[in-house]
């Protein structure tokens, strides 16, 4: 259920919590955690955030389609955010019929944040619940930015 794309590694892994909302185009996600992120910053770690978007099957964002992100949060490789964000797709489709790509980053003061690593998580493949949050651990895949494009 879970696609990757290019040749990349393994670049650690988030934890995200997936439930339907009433209304038929919602998905809420619950951005728990990370573990064994890439350390990107020059003290060995990383300032890490996720972003989530709705997507077709190679990663493009479905029309309409609007990316939210956690907080990041500083100095650490294994992040607790515990946040929830809510998709729309607005265009009266289900979004159980779509993916989901999770992409992990550094935050930067000055310069622009560094990728750690991506997942596309397709939702027809769960069995997704309005009542209840499917638990996932989602193993991320890191590669260069020129190769899958900048998300």
């Amino acid at each position: 259920f879970i696609f990757s794309q290019g040749d990349g590694h393994r670049a650690g892994k988030v934890r995200i919590m997936l439930q339907l909302s009433d209304a038929v185009d919602e998905l809420r996600i619950r951005v728990v955690e990370g573990r064994h992120l890439m350390a990107l910053d020059n003290d060995g770690l990383s300032d890490p955030y996720v972003e989530c978007v709705l997507c077709d099957d190679v990663g493009t964002p479905v029309p309409g389609a609007v990316t939210l992100r956690t907080r990041y949060i500083e100095k650490t490789l294994n992040p607790y955010w515990n946040e929830v964000l809510v998709l729309g797709h607005g265009k009266g489709m289900h979004v159980e019929s779509m993916c989901l790509r999770v992409t992990v980053k550094d935050w930067d003061l000055i310069t622009v944040d560094d990728n750690m690593g991506f997942a596309i998580i397709s939702l027809w493949s769960l069995t997704l619940s309005r009542t209840e949050q499917t638990d996932l651990w989602v193993p991320l895949q890191y590669v260069e930015s020129n190769e899958i494009g900048e998300f």
